[in-house]
């Protein structure tokens, strides 16, 4: 994409006045300080480790900056190649790396992740899905669908997220570790975290003014409990099945029209909260990485891509360590027959995996593709980590069989240190994110804080 055509995306994005006001450096500087004598006088009353305090307290943090992905799922067949910023949606991400609310809301995510169990929707992972699918008995009549909210970091009301947040705290404080903070401890430093929310992006200072950002360490947690809170009338309808994984719910009930009003209730909940739904094709749904079909009360399921992923793993020729590549295949293979229910579903699957592998140039078999994981005995973790830049796989096999020759290899592991990949060194260098203010001062290419060279 040009980076003209970036910008003007970005530049619309932050035209929406119901999400971001101006702002400036000032306002900036007095968000953090007062973040960080909130913190301190919080930390002090509640006697918590001077290290800690001193720990967690920035004093010179990184402002945070704005990006934006497109969505490439909700592309136009013909916006691919458009140049007008109007036709991409976007997610906009808030880079909160060594920000403000960086450190303090680290620990504050200890606490508050601890509630995600008494969530009752709530999903942590595939696994728990299927148990909970094939441990439910359906009938012939049962309906399935798929609701998904609407951009909801961006929509999610803070003030009832705060509300439904706390009233969560409450009700479990005693049951969770609260890291030596009472609940309103909690509950006013994420209040505190989550006003200071002004960033930067191209050297100009804007403030969100609605929602959580997407890059804040609180946002996931505070997202879940506040959707727990839009939920529960739902629920109280008892459906046959309702799970939710963060803005993705699955749906079972005993009628369409049941089904339908579970989906009018749910869009009545909040005012900017609103669910599309996908319902089966072809008597699949697809829901996270997996497919599911319910056809008169029989449950079949399936590994799932999407038809705009492009399928991109490591490279079987990239410059990694041959076990990287092995766990990588290995993985893929394993999460592909776990999802299935059958020997049909696992065979789909199983060969989905293949092609995808083979269009990263691995080899043609599934034998060939992953090798068995070496059992790990206790001998292994007493030996010398010996971290090795990777170079090639020749390279640290010559490495040990020189510490056999030696007699070394029952004391030494060698561990390859996979090289610095292209994104990570682009990601650090976007011009338009990290501006110094000084006219005739640019960053330097190693994207490093307090580096610079001078213009002209």
């Amino acid at each position: 994409m040009p980076r003209g055509l970036d910008a003007a995306i970005t530049q619309a994005h932050l035209g929406d006045g119901t999400l971001y006001e101006p702002s400036s450096e000032g306002e900036y500087k007095r968000q953090y300080r007062r973040l960080n004598s909130v913190w301190s006088d919080i930390a002090h009353r509640a006697d918590l480790p001077k290290s800690l305090i001193t720990r967690l307290k920035c004093d010179l943090p990184v402002c945070p900056v704005l990006y934006v992905l497109i969505k490439t799922h909700k592309l136009a067949p013909n916006t691919h190649a458009s140049l007008d910023p109007s036709d991409f949606k976007v997610r906009p991400i808030i880079s909160n790396v060594g920000g403000p609310t960086d450190r303090i809301s680290w620990l504050l995510n200890l606490v508050l992740t601890q509630l995600l169990t008494f969530v009752p929707a709530h999903l942590s992972n595939t696994r728990r899905f299927l148990d909970q699918l094939r441990e439910t008995r359906f009938r012939r009549n049962h309906v399935i669908e798929s609701f998904d909210v609407t951009s909801l970091y961006t929509n999610e009301s803070n003030g009832d997220a705060l509300q439904a947040t706390h009233e969560l705290l409450n009700e479990h404080a005693g049951s969770i570790n609260m890291c030596g903070l009472s609940v309103s401890h909690v509950m006013t430093l994420v209040k505190e975290c989550l006003d200071c929310s002004i960033f930067r992006w191209s050297g100009q200072y804007f403030r969100q003014v609605r929602g959580l950002a997407m890059g804040q360490r609180l946002a996931p947690v505070l997202a879940i409990v506040y959707m727990s809170k839009i939920e529960r009338p739902v629920l109280d309808r008892r459906p046959v099945l309702y799970f939710r994984y963060v803005d993705d719910c699955f749906v079972a009930c005993s009628t369409q029209k049941e089904m339908d009003r579970c989906f009018e209730l749910l869009n009545t909940q909040a005012e900017n909260i609103r669910f599309t739904r996908e319902k089966p094709i072809d008597t699949w749904l697809p829901f996270l990485n997996m497919q599911v079909q319910l056809e008169r009360g029989f449950l079949r399921t399936k590994w799932y891509r999407k038809p705009t992923s492009k399928n991109i793993l490591v490279h079987f020729r990239s410059a990694h360590p041959l076990k990287t590549k092995q766990a990588i295949t290995r993985n893929m293979f394993r999460t592909a027959k776990m999802v299935s229910s059958g020997d049909r579903e696992v065979a789909e699957s199983v060969e989905l995996a293949r092609e995808v592998a083979i269009t990263n140039g691995y080899p043609l078999t599934e034998q060939s593709l992953c090798r068995p994981p070496h059992g790990h005995t206790d001998e292994s973790l007493e030996k010398v980590t010996f971290c090795l830049p990777f170079v090639s796989d020749s390279v640290s096999s010559d490495v040990r069989t020189a510490l056999r020759k030696c007699g070394l290899d029952d004391m030494v592991r060698v561990v390859e240190v996979p090289p610095t990949n292209l994104r990570k060194k682009l990601v650090q260098n976007r011009s338009y994110d990290r501006l110094c203010i000084t006219p005739t001062v640019s960053p330097v290419p190693t994207g490093e804080r307090g580096t610079a060279w001078l213009q002209g």
